[in-house]
């Protein structure tokens, strides 16, 4: 243990769970005091004496959520954002045939991505043929033969090696590391930045 160097693991535990039990109940303290003396603004107090009460304070509809930077973004649908994404990348050139070869030409580009939206957004091959006016048969067929995990990896792959390519990708480098984004997960941040996005969830 000593060879190790770590001074914790020599103290009996008792003395440690002490020590962390001051430290974590003066840090109550400190959090209480800067509630009750309004320095906190994330909490709204109300009441008094035992009916004191502390509420969390909510954005309202009128508070600005994101960044004035957004705002000067068009907007545009899923399907122009899609086709923009494949003329930058090639990434639908990473769809091949399943047979590779003995095959009719390639299949139409159109029909690669409707698969992609249906199965991505849980919609389904038939419901994507009642919206888009395209063959539940062509889609099927190109379902079959062009989208596989070999062939959805090098799309991936594709997008993310374009990604990396631009000179705007350094700039979310913190201290020179690499860092990515984990879809689907809400954090709260302390400060508004241009990265940290509204969620109404």
């Amino acid at each position: 243990m000593q060879e190790i160097g770590a001074p914790i693991l020599l103290t009996p535990i008792q003395d440690t769970l002490a020590a962390l039990k001051q430290e974590l109940e003066a840090k109550y303290k400190s959090m209480n005091q800067r509630i009750a003396s309004g320095d906190n603004k994330h909490f709204k107090i109300t009441g008094s004496g035992d009916k004191l009460r502390w509420t969390l304070v909510y954005p309202s509809e009128e508070d600005s959520t994101n960044s004035p930077f957004y705002a000067q973004l068009p907007s545009i649908g899923v399907a122009d954002l899609l086709w923009f994404v494949a003329e930058r990348t090639g990434s639908l050139k990473s769809f091949a045939h399943v047979l590779e070869r003995y095959v009719k030409p390639d299949t139409e580009p159109k029909l690669i991505l409707a698969c992609i939206v249906a199965m991505g957004t849980n919609m389904g091959l038939w419901k994507m043929a009642e919206v888009s006016r395209l063959s539940y048969s062509a889609l099927l067929t190109t379902a079959r033969n062009f989208l596989r995990a070999e062939t959805l990896h090098a799309a991936n792959d594709a997008i993310s090696n374009a990604t990396a390519a631009l000179p705007v990708f350094q700039a979310y480098d913190i201290h020179h590391q690499k860092h990515s984004s984990s879809d689907g997960q809400h954090i709260v941040t302390q400060i508004d930045t241009i990265n940290a996005r509204h969620s109404s969830k």
